[in-house]
């Protein structure tokens, strides 16, 4: 798929999902991929947010507080490298704080 995608034009970029045990830590094929391809990847957002049940809804799926450390740090990645304006950064985090505020409002 990411060669795929390179040959239409289409940026990549990889988040590295852990393994689902104690360790929480994602398979070294993520990293050997990003090194061939030459693409950004994220690797410790995840871990981070799967290894505290604060930030978890459930066993595997990350709460509103996991998904925002989530977006943040793809963020901070897509702008180091170069893929995302710090406007549509400032637009999204808006967006998105309204959608919280709105959502905790309706609980």
């Amino acid at each position: 798929m990411i060669r795929m995608a390179g040959e239409r034009g289409v940026s990549v970029l990889l988040v590295a999902v852990p393994s689902p045990d104690f360790l929480l830590k994602p398979p070294s094929l993520y990293e050997e991929l990003a090194k061939e391809f030459k693409i950004p990847i994220e690797t410790k957002a995840l871990p981070h947010i799967l290894g505290k049940s604060s930030l978890k809804s459930d066993h595997i799926h990350p709460n509103a507080a996991g998904y925002r450390i989530l977006a943040e740090a793809l963020v901070k990645l897509l702008k180091k490298s170069g893929a995302l304006l710090h406007n549509i950064y400032v637009l999204f985090r808006r967006h998105h704080d309204r959608t919280i505020t709105q959502t905790s409002q309706h609980t």
